[in-house]
């Protein structure tokens, strides 16, 4: 990129020297990391999003935060998912627009499902990660959902697919 400056409005080579710095400070400025976990309930999507809330200093979104009631218990209800949905991606925005690290962990089976989230593409810098190993999940799912969850994944162009080692805390992508 070219800067073209007219030295005739300059006052002074103090000047230049602040326009020069604050160039430098405007090409040094970082995208935030916005991390989409997705899988079926109980591949640990939850478990990699806290970690990276740690050493990524991520900010955590989900669905499911909509689900836990007052008492702290999560309480699925589905005439909830839409509220759900539509907070998880006003968070996000929220907090990308304010330049923090994100980490969406949520299902999202179809690319219907992440098309909302394209639109932060050009703010942020983003890794799709499809959860592949599963560890079982606490919310006492019927099988006959999670076998609808595990046949309605669609492939998302540029997604790395995974597990999260939890012995050795890191990330495992497959070929």
């Amino acid at each position: 990129m070219i800067f073209y400056y007219d030295y005739d409005k300059i006052s002074s080579i103090k000047t230049i020297g602040i326009l020069e710095k604050k160039k430098t400070m405007a090409s040094e400025v970082k995208k935030p990391i916005f991390f989409i976990l997705r899988g079926v309930p109980g591949s640990g999507k939850t478990t990699l999003a806290n970690h990276l809330k740690v050493t990524q200093n991520c900010v955590t979104v989900a669905a499911d935060d909509c689900m836990v009631d007052r008492y702290g218990q999560y309480r699925f209800d589905p005439s909830k998912l839409s509220y759900a949905h539509t907070q998880c991606l006003a968070k996000v925005k929220k907090e990308l627009s304010r330049g923090n690290n994100v980490v969406l962990h949520n299902t999202m089976r179809t690319a219907e499902e992440m098309s909302p989230y394209c639109q932060f593409l050009a703010i942020a810098e983003v890794r799709v990660l499809k959860m592949t190993k599963e560890y079982g999940t606490p919310k006492n799912i019927p099988n006959h959902v999670m076998n609808r969850h595990r046949n309605e994944y669609e492939p998302i162009p540029g997604e790395r697919r995974g597990y999260f080692d939890l012995d050795q805390k890191l990330m495992v992508f497959e070929e």
